[in-house]
């Protein structure tokens, strides 16, 4: 249910509200009457992106001249609701209780709420006024209303005097912008492989749509959980917080195209415009369609359209349909989960697109981009690789040197190749003008700022994303990472615990999730659970995390049956490229086997070698060269090998991701090559800057065992510890 007004934010004295979100339906009526009373109310519209529990409700709390507690079954279960009252009663906070059904208090709120007198809404004839008494305001403008009988069953009803539901529905939707969800059309074509076609046209009137500056347009990612979806139009509205949706359904067969829409008012459930589109199919006519389609949506909002926004909605990007049809295939290959089966696939067919036609700007720019995350996440950091992303954002420039995609991606090559980040910056810049801000751009601002270590301005431009995409799993799970950098670990699990209510399956919240725990009090727990039993599939990831719990557990034969079981040759993530006989190496030495642990290691040198005659500039490949010489006594070499991999990459370039090298050297090669004074100095630095371990979570590693006895390594401690 959404929110009926604006929470409170000025200098006068305010009440904050401590509810459960699910009695909004008796809350939101009651606080708009206490508005017209005059009362300045703060409560929780839910909590921004961008801020963490504290910033966001703990300081409006204490602020607050009263607290009112709205207790039901639904408050004593929210942990919020828990937070925020045990916060209030601990700041000797003045709370009014009042209780909206017949239940008995947890045992703790018993004893910090039994001096005070609660109300019950519905046993009271005068609770209107025993109310603003309370709240310290005048009640001399009150009339009593009728109170409701002690009947349990007559409990939940709304008391009359109160504002309606509608009441509180108009005051909600006088806030909304003209807004819009394009929910998945339905492929009802006889082919059920033209799932795909269906899917480009979807995109493509997302794209429309986002064209025009006076309507707020939901992003994909947010709208494509509704696919299938058993819930109503005003229940996605809600969830979105939109005034319209789009649905549609798009029908190919031979030579033609069928399409037809429907916009609906999402809080009514009306029909405020529909129309079907039967035409050839050609490219011309597709797009023919898509502009007339998002002209007919502006006008049924009553959006003005601009010259300029009249005439991008007319543009074509290519008039070669077998070129568009490879380039929706690329983009639904762009779009899976699994990068490294999806990505190279989606590359060949923006290849076929722009082989079928070298003018198609949009095809190349999507190129561009796509040979950039190969390059970005580790599946190919050659330069040829770069050199490919370059040409095909150059062709895009050649053909369309205004278009808002391919200034996108020049942006992308500029931070993703070189971390160029003012030259990225200006890119997306220029991409904004020609075109409304868009969740991408948004999105793709905070990856900069987060590695130009401006945390704040990062979470400010995740959440405008956010606002955008709402739905959109991977932003809240870029906003813990943000979080969890600042070693805010509260902040980062509340935001997995979003991301995980929108995409339960997603393997890098819940990954992280479990992490969180070991990086801030050196906890295993959810580690092992992860690797035991996930709820999700999470690949190869469970048995790193079984080995990682089973090293903090200091369980060396457990380790090395997660590395029996471990169906991989190298481990290869975005911060790690290590073989499989390095993890083996490192269990044999911490176990005190090192006539086992050197032929492993040596194994390792010869793959990590291999693969630095292709990847010379690969941090990673340098820090794995190191901990292999560190464990087979080549202190010298090892220590040389991770300088080379600090120049490649460090902190002051990239402040996310520089603080995952310099603890890997740490641990991985300083403390074993025994350069215990260089250890303990980069650890220093480490924990004086942000990074996403403490020093309590950094204790129990077996890693750091050689330099647990040092007089510098106790200072150290003690100047970190919590």
């Amino acid at each position: 249910m959404e929110t009926p007004f604006q929470a409170y934010s000025g200098d006068e004295p305010y009440v904050f509200v401590c509810y459960a979100h699910e009695d909004g339906d008796i809350v939101y009526p009651e606080m708009v009457w206490l508005r017209e009373q005059g009362t300045n109310l703060w409560y929780d519209e839910g909590i921004s992106a961008g801020k963490n529990w504290r910033a966001a409700i703990g300081d409006s709390l204490l602020g607050a001249r009263h607290v009112l507690f709205y207790i039901s079954a639904r408050s004593l279960k929210s942990d919020h609701c828990n937070r925020e009252i045990n916060l209030a009663l601990d700041e000797g906070k003045d709370v009014v209780p009042v209780y909206l059904e017949a239940i008995e208090l947890t045992s703790d709120l018993k004893v910090g709420l039994n001096r005070v007198q609660a109300l019950h809404r519905d046993q009271d004839v005068s609770y209107q006024q025993h109310l603003l008494q309370a709240l310290g305001l005048s009640t001399s403008t009150v009339e009593p209303q009728p109170g409701a009988t002690l009947n349990p069953a007559a409990m939940n009803r709304p008391r009359t005097g109160w504002p309606t539901m509608a009441t509180v529905e108009e005051l909600r939707r006088e806030r909304l912008p003209k807004s819009v969800a394009v929910l998945p059309f339905a492929n009802i074509s006889p082919d059920p492989d033209d799932a795909y076609f269906t899917t480009g046209i979807h995109d493509d009137i997302l794209t429309q749509l986002a064209k025009i500056s006076t309507i707020k347009v939901i992003s994909r990612t947010s709208v494509m959980e509704y696919r299938d979806t058993t819930k109503n139009v005003r229940e996605i509205g809600r969830e979105l917080n939109v005034a319209t949706i789009l649905e549609g359904g798009v029908r190919r067969a031979g030579d033609s195209v069928r399409i037809n829409v429907q916009l609906i008012d999402a809080e009514m459930d009306e029909h405020l415009w529909a129309e079907t589109y039967d035409r050839q199919l050609t490219v011309q006519n597709i797009f023919a369609i898509q502009s007339e389609m998002a002209s007919s949506i502006a006008e049924a909002l009553e959006a003005t359209l601009s010259p300029q926004e009249t005439a991008r909605l007319t543009e074509l990007p290519t008039q070669n349909t077998r070129a568009y049809d490879f380039y929706l295939t690329g983009n639904s290959y762009l779009r899976r989960s699994d990068f490294r089966t999806f990505m190279p696939l989606s590359i060949q067919m923006y290849e076929r697109a722009v082989e079928e036609d070298p003018g198609f700007a949009l095809a190349f720019s999507r190129l561009s981009i796509a040979h950039g995350q190969m390059y970005w996440f580790g599946f190919d950091q050659t330069e040829s690789r770069l050199k490919m992303a370059e040409e095909a954002v150059e062709r895009a420039l050649a053909v369309a040197p205004d278009l808002p995609a391919a200034h996108l991606a020049l942006g992308y090559y500029y931070y993703r190749g070189f971390r160029n980040y003012d030259k990225a910056l200006r890119e997306f810049d220029v991409a904004e003008q020609a075109t409304p801000p868009d969740s991408e751009l948004f999105e793709a601002r905070g990856y900069i700022y987060k590695r130009l270590g401006e945390w704040d301005r990062s979470l400010e431009s995740t959440s405008r994303a956010i606002e955008l995409d709402p739905r959109n799993a991977n932003l809240f799970y870029q906003q813990a990472s943000t979080y969890g950098i600042r070693r805010d670990y509260v902040s980062a699990e509340e935001h997995l615990e979003r991301a995980l209510e929108i995409a339960p399956d997603n393997v890098g919240a819940y990954t992280m999730k479990a992490q969180i725990p070991l990086r801030r009090d050196g906890n295993t727990v959810l580690l092992k659970a992860a690797a035991e039993n996930p709820p999700i599939q999470i690949g190869i990831k469970r048995q790193w995390l079984g080995w990682y719990a089973a090293i903090y557990e200091r369980n060396f034969d457990t380790a090395l049956k997660y590395l029996d079981s471990w169906n991989i040759d190298v481990y290869e993530e975005q911060w790690e490229c290590v073989p499989k006989s390095s993890f083996y190496g490192v269990t044999y030495n911490l176990a005190k086997r090192p006539e086992l642990a050197e032929p492993k290691f040596r194994a390792s040198r010869m793959q990590i070698e291999a693969k630095l005659k292709t990847d010379p500039n690969d941090p990673r490949l340098y820090i794995a060269l190191g901990e292999v010489l560190a464990g087979t006594d080549e202190s010298e070499a090892a220590i040389r090998a991770v300088h080379r991999a600090m120049n490649l990459l460090p902190t002051s370039t990239d402040a996310f991701d520089g603080p995952v090298y310099r603890l890997a050297t740490i641990i991985r090669v300083l403390v074993p090559a025994g350069d215990h004074d260089g250890a303990i100095e980069e650890l220093d630095a480490y924990l004086a800057e942000p990074g996403r371990w403490s020093i309590e979570g950094l204790l129990p590693d077996p890693r750091l065992d050689p330099i647990r006895d040092e007089p510098r390594f106790h200072v150290l401690v003690e100047k970190y510890k919590r």
